[in-house]
């Protein structure tokens, strides 16, 4: 049978445009389909996203600025806004402060606090303590009025400013230096008094609806064990006075809310992110806007961000190693390519969940050692002798959790030459040195380890 090779080619040529007709229409049909079904999964997000944040308003948990600044009202009173507000301003526009010890970056304390001692700032700052009596006058008064305060805060995202709560600063400042004079003085009284209004001023800005809050208020806490600590150097305290400091010491700082709440605000600060959280000039901004955040992507962040706030459950004996696993996990899980944006976000909002753990793990191992410190001035006070061993101290109503590290251990103590040497743990690794820390401060070689405690 003979072909018609005109036929032939043409219904070849005709078979060859169709084969490529569906080449061409396959990837498109293919990359309808995916488009459709990335359409129905985000549309699933979208529905679970809402369904995420309408649970989070019937727990009456911040989810957006809105629910973050109704939060933050709640917890906090108005009473002594404007009194704050104003002595805050006052710290603010004192030219003087620059120059004086704890304000002026080139000014310093004495390494030791010993009454009658040498210190070359003690007439500029005796003339602006007795300048300033009004202020601290201020102070006290607005201390005994309802707390936390409320302070004006804009809520918006990771570009929340805070310039009152950093500003707070100044006051625990200025009261530690009024304290370091008065006790250089030998007025014990007017130097418990400011610790004691150290002490409720950490209560009037405690109102952690953010990490950064939280931190801000640990802060001004540490100045107050700090002042302690310098105190019992070369301590000048009576027996009731001594007894009044491990009374105040004895309330626990952490709790776990803590961890909670200031996970909880930062999922809200997380759940307000758009691209302009990013540098206009940096790569990230650039991939955001090429991936923008999905509503599957804010729901992946949600769902972390959960895990984070969950460990609130953890003990803090355990929480710097829970934290470091579950960030691991975390970061592992963002790892690889996305398409809804979730793991570029997560970069900027992911808090160091180590940090924060150490933070709080470093401040309640603080309050202990320095409690321990005033057990032992107490002790030697009534006994004229430094006890044999930290267990001792049950004679002076101190147990065994007492004087016990954190994380497990006991605190460094040892008696030499008369001196009583009590240490705690290396605050970048956490672990207790078997021997006295000798290492000292580079810009201050004067200034004893910072995680040594010395009473003469």
């Amino acid at each position: 049978m003979n072909r018609n090779p005109i036929k032939y080619q043409n219904r070849a040529g005709l078979l060859s445009w169709r084969v490529w007709i569906a080449i061409a229409v396959t990837p498109l049909f293919i990359g309808c389909l995916a488009a459709i079904g990335f359409g129905i999964y985000e549309w699933q997000a979208s529905s679970k996203l809402a369904a995420r944040y309408e649970s989070y308003k019937q727990a009456g948990e911040p989810y957006d600025n809105a629910s973050l600044d109704a939060w933050y009202r709640a917890r906090t009173h108005t009473e002594a806004t404007q009194d704050w507000l104003d002595i805050i301003s006052a710290m603010q526009v004192d030219k003087v402060l620059d120059d004086l010890p704890v304000f002026g970056i080139e000014k310093s304390l004495p390494a030791e606090l010993r009454a009658g001692s040498d210190w070359g700032d003690a007439q500029s700052v005796g003339s602006f303590i007795n300048a300033s009596e009004p202020l601290r006058a201020k102070i006290l008064q607005a201390l005994e009025l309802p707390k936390p305060v409320y302070l004006p805060i804009e809520f918006n995202g990771s570009q929340t400013l805070l310039p009152h709560l950093q500003e707070s600063r100044q006051i625990q400042r200025f009261l530690l230096l009024d304290f370091e004079y008065a006790y250089y003085q030998g007025n014990t009284k007017r130097a418990m008094e400011d610790l004691v209004a150290m002490q409720k001023f950490v209560k009037v800005m405690d109102a952690p609806a953010t990490l950064v809050m939280e931190l801000v208020t640990i802060a001004l806490n540490g100045v107050h064990l700090v002042c302690v600590q310098r105190s019992l150097t070369n301590s000048q305290w009576n027996e009731a006075e001594l007894q009044q400091l491990l009374s105040d010491l004895q309330p626990v700082y952490y709790q776990p809310e803590r961890w909670r709440d200031c996970i909880q605000g930062e999922r809200a600060f997380g759940a307000s992110l758009t691209a302009a959280d990013f540098d206009s000039s940096g790569s990230g901004r650039v991939a955001i806007n090429l991936f923008p955040l999905m509503p599957s992507g804010k729901l992946k962040i949600l769902d972390a961000m959960d895990e984070m706030a969950g460990l609130y459950q953890v003990p803090l004996s355990s929480l710097r190693s829970s934290a470091v696993k579950l960030q691991t996990r975390i970061q592992d899980q963002m790892a690889g390519p996305s398409f809804n944006g979730a793991a570029l976000y997560m970069g900027l909002i992911l808090p160091s969940m180590d940090a924060i753990a150490s933070a709080f793990t470093r401040t309640e191992e603080t309050r202990l050692w320095t409690r321990a410190a005033v057990a032992l001035r107490l002790y030697h006070l009534r006994k004229k002798e430094w006890p044999a061993s930290l267990l001792d101290l049950k004679e002076v109503g101190l147990g065994p959790a007492d004087v016990q590290l954190v994380e497990g251990g006991r605190f460094g103590y040892e008696v030499e030459d008369g001196a009583a040497y009590l240490w705690s743990t290396d605050y970048r690794d956490f672990k207790l040195s078997p021997e006295r820390p000798t290492s000292k401060s580079s810009s201050n070689p004067d200034e004893q380890p910072y995680n040594l405690i010395i009473l003469r």
